[in-house]
């Protein structure tokens, strides 16, 4: 990623309310750039750019993401739905969780919560999936987080 790159994604970010309605009165630099899809059908891939839409029906196996990486660090991947809550709008919903990804290996990882396809209801408008990439310090314990029952 050339050196305007994470300030840009930064702005987007900021112009799309993502650190707004996520993360309150902080921000942070991205600094490491993700390669996103989702397979759609035989032959088609639909890429994640940022700002971008995809539909539902397009998202509904796990995304491929793949970035690079020292290859011992670990890392945690989440997406999530701001706009998602149905309940709550000042509440974001779910949709995937994954901790301690050795290097940049996505399938190393612990999976927290299972892929949860996109499910806007009909006149609710766009919705805003975000992936945000935490680099860890050390290996988590998420045992207590995970649900191993169905809703």
């Amino acid at each position: 990623m050339n050196g305007a790159g994470p300030h840009q994604l930064r702005v987007l970010a900021q112009h799309y309310g993502i650190f707004e309605h996520l993360f309150g009165n902080a921000y942070f630099v991205p600094r490491v750039f993700l390669n996103i899809s989702y397979d759609y059908e035989d032959d088609t891939v639909s890429i994640v750019y940022r700002g971008n839409t995809i539909k539902p029906k397009e998202a509904a196996s796990t995304p491929n993401v793949q970035f690079h990486s020292d290859p011992d660090s670990l890392w945690t991947l989440i997406l999530t739905n701001p706009d998602g809550n149905l309940l709550d709008n000042d509440h974001e919903c779910l949709h995937w969780f994954v901790g301690n990804i050795v290097g940049g290996d996505i399938s190393s990882g612990e999976v927290v919560c299972d892929y949860l396809q996109p499910f806007p209801p009909r006149g609710t408008g766009y919705h805003r999936m975000v992936f945000v990439l935490y680099k860890q310090h050390q290996h988590i314990d998420f045992s207590k987080y995970r649900r191993d029952q169905p809703w």
